[in-house]
């Protein structure tokens, strides 16, 4: 992708799940790591998970968390993230201040469907 050019939403998110499907996992990371990460951010974390490097994509999104004014969207695929590992303490730990937030990144709503009923399936908690 050309850095200069603008490019949608869906574009930029069809082309980093492009690149996880083909296991091109450094063109990956550089996507998610420059301008365009608040898209490319999920499929990056999706495909570490896929390679068993969960480790690294639970770094990846605190990073992201860490320097964002609004890491909201981080926060939510945090949560996502260790509930699928089965980390239901740490996924509610990760989260738990933005749950008084009234105007943004409130996560208490979807974090309930997951707590306490750990072994939910039902959408939108993620089976773990």
């Amino acid at each position: 992708m050309a850095a200069n050019r603008p490019w949608s939403h869906s574009t930029v998110d069809g082309y980093a799940k492009l690149l996880a499907r083909h296991g091109r996992t450094r063109e990956l990371r550089e996507l998610a790591t420059g301008p365009k990460r608040s898209t490319a951010a999920r499929s990056h974390v999706t495909a570490l998970e896929d390679l068993g490097r969960a480790e690294e994509a639970e770094a990846y999104l605190r990073g992201l968390i860490a320097a964002d004014t609004y890491p909201s969207h981080y926060e939510n695929a945090l949560m996502e993230l260790l509930i699928r590992l089965g980390r239901f303490d740490d996924a509610v730990q990760a989260v738990e201040h933005t749950f008084d937030d009234l105007y943004s990144g409130n996560l208490l709503q979807a974090a309930m469907p997951c707590w306490p009923n750990k072994a939910s399936t039902a959408w939108p908690c993620p089976s773990p």
